[in-house]
C-alpha cells in the first residue's frame, strides 16, 4: 500500500459520526475486509502507528469528483505553492528532482515533489531511491518515503524487498512490512508465511498481521491460523481472520473459543457484526456474556448487523437499551450517531418503514432517527425525506440533517438547491462548498497525492 496520512478535521456533534457509516467512508486508518476498524495492523503491534488507510469509494468519490469540478467551475483558491520556473528542466532525472526538493522551504511542495522523485525511482532502481531517502533530515518525511518506496518495490518483486528489509533498522522494517506481505501474500500466501521465519520482535508480528487480512477459503484461513497456537502472535492473528471469515458463524466461534480474556473479547468485536447478520439470537448471547464494558464497543457493530438484515430488530434492540438506560444511566450507550446510522440504513432499503417508525419514537430519541433518515431517502423519495425534516423539532438537529444532505448531494448546485428547497435562504453557494469541503477533509484524504493535495489545499 501506498503511504498515506490522516487529514481530520472532525465535524461536530454527531454529524461526523453518522458520516462515516453512511458510504462516505470511515475515517479510520486501517480496515478489516468489510471496513471495519482493526487495531494495531500495519503500525506496531499495539496499534500505536497505523499507516493505511482506505481512498473514497461511492459517495465518497462522487464528492471528490463533485468538489473539484466546483473548485474548477467556482474559482476557489486553495493555498498552494508557485511552481519554481526551472521545475520542467529537472521533470525527466528523478535524482536531480529529489535534490532540489531537499532545498524546497515550503513543506507540503517538498513532500510533493519528494514523492514524485521516489516514486519514479522506486519503479527503476528502488535501492538508489532507499539510499537517497536516508539522506531526508526529516525523520516523519523520510518514514513515509520508505513505505512508499518498499510498497512501490514489493509490487513487482516482493521477495527482493522483504529480502532488502532483513538487514534495514527495526522501525523501517515494522513500517514496511506490511506492503509486502499484503503484495507477497496476495500473490504466493505460502511463500510469504515462510518468510516470516527468518523475522523476530515487532516486525514479524506485524507481519503476520498483514498476513491474517488477506482473503483466502476458510479452510485454509482456520489451518493456517492453526500453526500458530502456541505463538506469541496467536491471538492477534484470530482478531484478524475472524474477519476475514465472514458468515461461517461456527467457523468463527470456534476460532475464538482458543481465545480468552482481553484476547477473546478483542476478536469478538472484530467478528461481532458477522454474527449478527447470520445469527442474532448467538450474538446477543455473546454480547450478554460480555465482561466489564466490553459490551459498550460491541453494540455498534452488533446493531449494524442487525440493521442490514433485519432493521426492525435493531430498531427494536436500540429502543429496549434507551429504556434501560433511563433507569440506570451507566448503560447509556445510545449516542445519536448510533440511532443516526441505525436509521439511515434502514431508509436505504425501506424509507417508508424506517420513517414510520422514527415517527413512533419519543421525541428524545425521535429526532435522532429523523436525521437519519432524512438525507439517505433523499435521492429516491424527496418526498419521504421531507417529511422526516419537517417532523424534528430541534433546530440543532435540523441543521444535522442539512449538513449531510449537502454533503450526500451529486453537486455543489445540487446540494445548493436542496438548502433552498428546505428553506435555508441564507446558505449560499460559498457556504455548501466550504462544507462539503470540510466533510471530506474529515474523511480520509491521501496528503501526499499530488492531485488530493491541489485539490483540497491540504497543508
Amino acid at each position: 500500500m501506498r503511504a498515506l496520512a490522516i487529514v481530520a478535521v472532525v465535524l461536530g456533534g454527531a454529524t461526523g459520526f453518522a458520516l462515516g457509516w453512511l458510504d462516505v467512508g470511515p475515517p479510520w486508518s486501517s480496515e478489516d475486509a468489510r471496513g471495519h476498524p482493526v487495531a494495531g495492523d500495519e503500525g506496531s503491534a499495539g496499534g500505536a502507528e497505523a499507516t493505511l488507510v482506505r481512498r473514497g469509494t461511492g459517495s465518497e468519490q462522487r464528492l471528490l469528483d463533485a468538489l473539484s469540478a466546483a473548485s474548477d467551475r467556482h474559482e476557489i483558491r486553495w493555498p498552494w505553492p508557485s511552481e519554481p520556473e526551472d521545475a520542467a528542466d529537472d521533470a525527466d532525472d528523478p535524482v536531480a528532482v529529489f535534490q532540489a526538493a531537499l532545498e524546497m522551504s515550503n513543506v507540503m511542495a517538498r513532500r510533493l515533489r519528494l514523492r514524485d522523485a521516489v516514486t519514479a525511482l522506486a519503479e527503476t532502481n528502488p535501492l538508489l531511491a532507499l539510499d537517497l531517502i536516508e539522506t531526508i533530515p526529516n525523520e516523519l518525511m523520510s518514514r513515509g518515503m520508505f513505505r512508499l518506496a518498499v510498497d512501490i518495490w514489493a509490487q513487482g518483486s516482493p521477495a527482493a524487498a522483504a529480502e532488502w528489509l532483513i538487514g534495514a533498522p527495526a522501525g523501517i522494517a515494522r513500517l514496511a512490512l506490511p506492503a509486502v506481505a499484503a503484495h507477497w501474500g496476495s500473490r504466493d500466501f505460502a511463500t510469504a508465511s515462510a518468510f516470516a521465519d527468518r523475522l523476530s520482535g515487532t516486525p514479524r508480528t506485524t507481519y503476520l498481521y498483514r498476513l491474517a487480512r488477506i482473503e483466502r477459503p476458510t479452510g485454509e484461513l482456520l489451518a493456517w491460523a492453526g500453526k500458530f497456537r502456541n505463538d506469541p502472535a496467536f491471538a492477534g492473528i484470530v482478531e484478524r481472520v475472524v474477519g476475514q471469515l465472514g458468515d461461517d458463524v461456527d467457523a468463527t466461534l470456534a476460532l475464538l473459543g482458543e481465545l480468552s480474556g482481553a484476547a477473546r473479547e478483542r476478536g469478538l468485536q472484530a467478528a461481532i457484526y458477522w454474527i449478527a447478520r447470520t445469527n442474532p439470537d448467538t450474538a446477543l448471547e455473546l454480547v450478554a456474556a460480555s465482561t466489564g464494558n466490553v459490551w459498550r464497543n460491541l453494540y455498534p457493530d452488533l446493531i449494524r448487523g442487525f440493521a442490514e438484515k433485519n432493521p426492525e430488530r435493531a430498531a427494536a434492540f436500540l429502543a429496549e437499551r434507551v429504556a434501560e438506560a433511563r433507569e440506570e444511566p451507566q448503560h447509556l450507550i445510545t449516542t445519536p450517531g448510533l440511532a443516526i446510522q441505525l436509521y439511515s440504513t434502514w431508509a436505504k432499503t425501506d424509507p417508508d418503514a424506517a420513517l414510520s417508525r422514527s415517527l413512533s419514537l419519543d421525541p428524545w430519541f425521535r429526532d435522532h432517527a429523523l436525521v437519519g433518515v432524512a438525507p439517505t431517502a433523499h435521492a429516491q423519495r424527496p418526498d419521504i425525506a421531507r417529511r422526516a425534516f419537517d417532523a424534528i423539532t430541534r433546530g440543532s438537529y435540523r441543521r444535522q440533517a442539512i449538513d449531510m444532505l449537502i454533503a450526500m448531494a451529486a453537486s455543489d448546485d445540487d446540494a445548493l438547491q436542496i438548502v433552498r428547497d428546505f428553506g435555508y435562504s441564507e446558505i449560499d453557494l460559498q457556504d455548501v462548498v466550504r462544507q462539503r469541503s470540510s466533510v471530506l477533509r474529515g474523511r480520509t484524504i491521501d496528503v501526499d497525492c499530488p492531485s488530493d493535495a491541489v485539490r483540497y489545499g491540504v497543508r
